[in-house]
């Protein structure tokens, strides 16, 4: 019988291996879609060459962490991954994914977004996700991808209806987490006959009350069931303390959630 985990429900201990020193082998690429921005950038030599990227939420103190490495197939694993930038520890769990398709695997790492700020004034990040990514990467320019990727998210925002004149009006963005909504027997029953599994990437629009007012699936999972359910539960569960305007009043605004779906055996 099929067992599952959703998000990073199954705990892995970190190695206690040095990492893999990479240095950048490209320049940054700042990538603008429809769902999200994402700054990326190449370490070490190919055939083995490492993509680094960050995708933050907008108007969310959360920001993702993105490591693309060549690798055969394999099973999806969860965890907690231990990071640390030269400027010490992130002070907070750093929990992960990594599944394996058409050749590589991605690792996707939630921080809070406070840590770019000691990425910016750092000159390396230190991952160690269990058995799955071990690396020492040194992205130098940070400050300057930083600013090309604040730049993407206020025009993502704007192309989502909250032109740069609402965005001024925020003082404070909302608070929230998405973390824990998903329970277990959430997971469809046709989904699992289905033996389907993927990341369902949805857009939030939460009004002045902190409530869910829309919930739109941009990135799907391919498969219709788990992200009809992933909006569902969003919608029924998540709630927010709202954005705050410069006036003191309450706003609505824009965010952008992931949930990951994972069948284990």
């Amino acid at each position: 019988m099929a067992s599952f985990a959703i998000l990073a429900a199954h705990l892995l201990a970190v190695t206690d291996i040095s990492p893999v020193e990479l240095l950048p082998s490209g320049q940054w690429h700042v990538e603008y879609a429809k769902s999200s921005c994402i700054i990326s950038r190449p370490f070490g030599a190919k055939p083995n060459t490492t993509l680094f990227g960050l995708k933050p939420a907008p108007n969310s103190d959360v920001v993702t962490i993105l490591v693309i490495q060549p690798s055969p197939k394999g099973r999806g694993v969860g965890g907690i991954a231990d990071v640390r930038l030269s400027s010490g520890l992130v002070p907070a769990p750093a929990y992960f994914s990594s599944v394996t398709t058409n050749g590589v695997r991605v690792t996707t790492i939630n921080l809070p977004r406070t840590a770019l700020d000691g990425l910016a004034k750092g000159d390396s990040i230190a991952i160690d996700a269990a058995k799955v990514v071990n690396v020492l990467l040194a992205p130098t320019s940070f400050d300057k991808a930083l600013k090309a990727l604040n730049d993407c998210e206020s025009d993502l925002l704007t192309s989502w209806g909250f032109d740069k004149a609402a965005q001024a009006e925020i003082a404070t963005p909302p608070k929230g987490t998405l973390q824990g909504l998903v329970r277990n027997d959430d997971y469809p029953d046709k989904a699992i006959d289905a033996n389907a599994s993927g990341s369902v990437g949805f857009r939030l629009k939460i009004e002045a009350d902190g409530s869910i007012g829309a919930c739109d699936v941009l990135e799907s999972s391919g498969n219709r069931d788990l992200d009809g359910t992933t909006c569902a539960v969003m919608k029924k569960r998540a709630h927010y303390q709202p954005a705050m305007g410069h006036d003191g009043k309450p706003r609505w605004t824009y965010t952008f959630g992931r949930v990951t779906w994972m069948l284990e055996y």
